[in-house]
């Protein structure tokens, strides 16, 4: 399982470059990867041992790939790639009863399983799993062999494991998260299976899950997300769309957040005001500096 290849090799949060390379990234490659990356402003991805290693894994099986800008792009990459190449390997298929037209429902069952656990705050037992896994399969011809298949290739892959206790969780939160994510995304408006926008940001707020589902780049979701989060906490806002990929749905959110933060500075005074304008400075645009000149003559005490 490429779980088990995991090393963590002790890096120097300053040379990212020199990171890669240590997880097997040719110098010249390393280093031209990271400069497009600092270009990107992706300092989240090159500050983390396992985001770097993911980023070598990507480059190490087609070194002329593009690497994402953004966690839960490089998370979809790698899942697709490297964990469901390793499971779908002709032996592991035939072990496991897997076909490779299975992949969609590998992914599909995963999502179910996070986004139950991360609503139910904890791990779960063996039976939970494959009672939830089996659900996913409802409707299909022998849903609890299809569902003890998957749960044996999950377990064998290393995506879940037992813990001390006997229970069962994602190897690392990240993945936890990121299939979750993915869930809500594809469950979208559906209310019987997902949440609002409003009940999401009630629900997720500074929660990881939310943050990789904006990333992710769906743009009805990115726009509706903020909207909610605008009304609810402009901090939280900002957060999301600094998380949003390069676009039109980051350009448009952009907009949304500088428009509500503008009237903010324009219709009140004393802190609104300064709340409005430190919230433009972060945002760090052409576009939020040339806001905050537009309202800061209205007060002069403002540094």
């Amino acid at each position: 399982a490429l779980r088990d290849q995991l090393v963590l090799t002790a890096c120097d949060p300053e040379d990212p470059a020199g990171c890669l390379c240590k997880n097997g990234v040719a110098k010249v490659l390393a280093g031209q990867t990271v400069k497009t990356l600092e270009r990107m402003k992706a300092d989240e991805l090159l500050s983390s041992p396992m985001f770097i290693w993911f980023i070598a894994l990507i480059l190490k099986h087609d070194r002329t790939a593009e690497i994402p800008s953004t966690a839960a792009l490089l998370l979809k990459s790698v899942v697709n790639v490297h964990f469901l190449g390793e499971m779908f390997k002709k032996a592991r298929i035939a072990r496991f009863n897997l076909f490779k037209r299975d992949k969609q429902d590998v992914l599909s069952g995963l999502g179910l399983l996070a986004y139950r656990m991360v609503v139910a705050k904890e791990n779960m037992k063996e039976h939970e799993v494959k009672a939830i896994y089996r659900e996913y399969f409802r409707g299909r011809k022998y849903p609890r062999e299809l569902a003890d298949g998957l749960f044996n290739a999950t377990v064998h892959q290393s995506i879940i494991e037992a813990t001390s206790d006997g229970s069962y969780k994602f190897w690392h939160n990240l993945f936890k998260e990121y299939f979750a994510a993915c869930y809500i995304e594809k469950h979208w408006g559906d209310a019987s299976k997902g949440r609002s926008a409003e009940q999401l940001v009630e629900w997720m707020k500074w929660n990881e899950v939310h943050v990789l589902l904006c990333e992710l780049g769906n743009q009805r979701i990115i726009q509706e997300c903020t909207n909610a989060a605008i009304t609810c906490d402009s901090g939280f806002a900002i957060r999301l769309w600094k998380h949003i990929p390069d676009g039109p749905g980051r350009e448009k959110c952009e907009r949304l957040l500088l428009d509500y933060l503008e009237a903010i500075g324009t219709n009140h005074r004393g802190d609104s005001l300064s709340q409005a304008l430190n919230a433009m400075a972060f945002i760090e645009t052409p576009n939020a500096f040339l806001r905050a000149a537009k309202i800061c003559p209205l007060r002069q005490d403002v540094k």
